[in-house]
């Protein structure tokens, strides 16, 4: 499960935008989809949607979406 109530932008008095939204999600699905499911270990490159740790939405935002 993937909780997507700390990633909008509504809730740091910022105006609602449903595309940052949706790939933030994305990246944090796909994070927990490579490591539950496939058992890759979290990376240190940025690049990587597997880095971690991701400690603020601006973690979030700067990684990339390739494993």
């Amino acid at each position: 499960m993937v909780s997507s109530t700390r990633m909008e932008a509504v809730n740091f008095r910022q105006p609602p935008d449903p595309a940052l939204l949706h790939t933030r999600l994305r990246k944090m699905i796909s994070k927990n989809i490579g490591i539950m499911h496939y058992r890759l270990p979290e990376s240190t490159d940025r690049n990587s949607v597997l880095y971690g740790p991701i400690l603020s939405l601006d973690d979030l935002d700067s990684i990339g979406e390739e494993f």
